[in-house]
């Protein structure tokens, strides 16, 4: 047997979970300090019903919702999480933070990603097209909606998804925004690609960390740029609890 033909039996065996404790959503964050972000994030659920022996995902509740959290840095670790879930079902929102390209755009605006362009190795595997991968259009109306409700700063843009954060240079950068996208993460492409090889429904919604096109990075220290972080950060799982209450197949 090939990995690709694992079943659900087989993941549900290896994570030695009952299939009653299947989400319905797979809330995936691009972040590598999984041990304090899983901590973090469990404060924002009513309670824990599951707890992964690996330390990259959690199942909780939140009023009365059933939703997984992983944690994974990168196309390749949060592509093999995406993918188990994608096999149960689940329907996946990718957050986290995204690399400004555009002048325009400022610390803390939230981006939809309206398409992602596929620069990992993963996605290719899911997906031929990987110039042009496509979100949920019903999730992604939910999600804009959400956002206008609660009044928050948005574009709905281009996305790239490259496979190294510190390979980036200048003349990269550089190209990627004269090219017209609007910002660079790591795993929104492969995320999308994996959901759509499964048919499951998929979007992205991050917040700008850092202006790269402005030569910043995630090192620079300013007191004022770390304060809206934090907000977003906060408001970031307030956007996701109501988009997954709100939305109908």
């Amino acid at each position: 047997m090939a990995y690709q033909e694992l079943k659900k039996k087989d993941f549900l065996n290896d994570f030695e979970m009952t299939e009653d404790l299947i989400p319905d959503f797979l809330v995936v964050e691009g972040l590598y300090d999984f041990n304090n972000q899983l901590k973090k994030r469990q404060k924002f659920f009513d309670k824990i019903i599951f707890e992964s022996k690996s330390n990259f995902f959690f199942i909780g509740e939140k009023k009365g919702l059933k939703i997984g959290y992983c944690c994974a840095y990168g196309p390749t670790l949060s592509g093999e999480l995406v993918h188990q879930f994608a096999v149960f079902g689940s329907k996946i929102i990718q957050i986290g933070c995204y690399g400004g390209l555009q002048k325009k755009s400022n610390i803390g605006d939230f981006l939809i990603a309206s398409e992602v362009k596929a620069l990992d190795g993963v996605s290719k595997f899911y997906q031929n097209n990987t110039e042009k991968i496509l979100p949920s259009q019903k999730l992604l109306t939910v999600i804009e909606k959400e956002i206008k409700t609660q009044r928050l700063p948005y574009y709905k843009e281009k996305l790239i998804s490259s496979p190294t954060m510190l390979g980036e240079s200048i003349k990269i950068i550089k190209s990627w925004s004269n090219a017209g996208f609007f910002g660079v993460d790591m795993e929104t492409a492969s995320t999308l690609a994996i959901a759509n090889h499964f048919n499951v429904a998929s979007a992205s919604i991050l917040y700008l960390f850092d202006l790269v096109i402005h030569g910043q990075t995630v090192l620079d220290k300013n007191t004022e740029d770390q304060k809206i972080r934090k907000l977003r950060d906060e408001q970031m799982m307030s956007i996701v609890f109501n988009v997954i209450k709100n939305y109908r197949e």
